[in-house]
């Protein structure tokens, strides 16, 4: 029955979406796929209304009648432990869309600080002339802008991922980090402790960050100063790291040493290692409460052993595969412009929650 063939392929028909709506099933295929004719008030209500219906597009049908989607993914090989994660995802989003006619490319560079790397990766896909771009832009990014407006111009969609750039005509958004909110539960986790303080004193923080004028981290730190401000906690200073594991040993040392009733660390970025280290070699695991973010093996050891006290985890896995199919979505006319800016939101875990996340455990380079 036609029932039961629903149910075997999990399929919502179009017309389902219209009775609901109370419109045509013209007017919602008109919807979906982009098209002019209908009101924006009853596109949004068609979309809110098919996504709550977990409506699902038989994209392999649509692929029979149009061409094939070629997607390059661009991102770095380091941070290994962050950026692996990410290709994961998109290997998976690559596979989900097999029978969607839908094609990647990769163009791995080195690190988020290479000099000239992006702009090469670019410049070949330029060549290449592809329809969808998933690019983590890196701390370089007047370096390839010109080339990027290049490609953009000449109709290929751009969509950020994990670090974005600069939102020119052509890039249609991006998927990353809800970093003010990243911040702000890490002051909330720090008020927590602030409750064993005896009545009187203050709570002290200071903030390791990977690099300020990166805007997910910078707003980690505004997020993090707004909620500290509320909680009456003082944060003495910020700062920066880049990402470099022996400058976060180093400066954990030093900021002990300048501060020695220091209460409370936040690791805005990865790579909280460097910290945890030195406070465990100095047996200072519990002079401190310390937040970091993210989850991968040997970060995952620290939490175990309590030199991190909570992560911060955004789901590396989720923005590769997500960011792949927001940008697919866009291109088939799935998705508007509007809809292609996601922010995840950060779920804090604490050492009992990390048999939750067996995807982040052993891997090897």
């Amino acid at each position: 029955s036609r029932k039961t063939k629903r149910k075997r392929n999990n399929r919502i028909p179009i017309k389902d979406i219209a009775a609901e709506v109370g419109v045509s099933a013209i007017t919602v295929s008109k919807a979906l796929n982009g098209k002019n004719q209908v009101s924006e008030k009853t596109r949004a209500r068609i979309i809110e209304t098919a996504r709550r219906m977990d409506y699902r597009p038989n994209l392999n049908a649509k692929s029979l009648v149009r061409k094939e989607i070629h997607i390059a993914c661009v991102y770095p090989k380091e941070p290994f432990e962050f950026y692996s994660y990410v290709k994961d995802g998109v290997n998976m989003a690559e596979k989900e869309l097999l029978d969607s006619k839908c094609r990647v490319s990769y163009y791995e560079y080195s690190s988020l600080d290479s000099v000239g790397e992006v702009r090469d990766c670019l410049m070949q896909i330029e060549k290449e002339k592809v329809d969808g771009i998933l690019l983590t832009s890196n701390h370089n990014y007047r370096e390839y802008v010109d080339v990027l407006r290049r490609i953009t111009e000449s109709g290929c969609a751009v969509l950020y991922n994990t670090i974005f750039g600069e939102f020119i005509e052509g890039v249609i958004g991006g998927i990353g980090l809800n970093a003010y909110m990243a911040g702000q539960i890490a002051a909330d986790f720090h008020n927590i402790g602030k409750t064993m303080l005896p009545e009187g004193k203050t709570w002290k923080t200071v903030i390791f960050v990977g690099n300020k004028n990166v805007s997910t981290h910078h707003d980690c730190i505004e997020g993090y100063r707004s909620r500290a401000k509320l909680h009456g906690i003082e944060l003495l200073e910020t700062y920066e790291t880049n990402e470099d594991r022996n400058i976060a040993y180093y400066l954990t040392g030093k900021v002990l040493q300048n501060f020695p009733d220091l209460n409370g660390i936040y690791v805005s970025s990865y790579n909280a290692l460097g910290v945890c280290e030195w406070l465990k070699e100095h047996n200072a695991q519990n002079r401190v409460l310390t937040i970091g973010h993210d989850l991968y093996p040997a970060l995952n050891t620290m939490i175990e052993s309590g030199c991190l006290k909570a992560t911060l985890f955004q789901n590396q896995y989720e923005y590769g595969r997500k960011g792949m199919h927001l940008l697919f979505e866009y291109l088939v006319g799935l998705r508007r412009k509007e809809e292609c800016r996601v922010f995840q939101t950060p779920q804090i875990v604490l050492p009992g929650m990390l048999s939750a996340f067996p995807r982040y455990g052993i891997r090897e380079p």
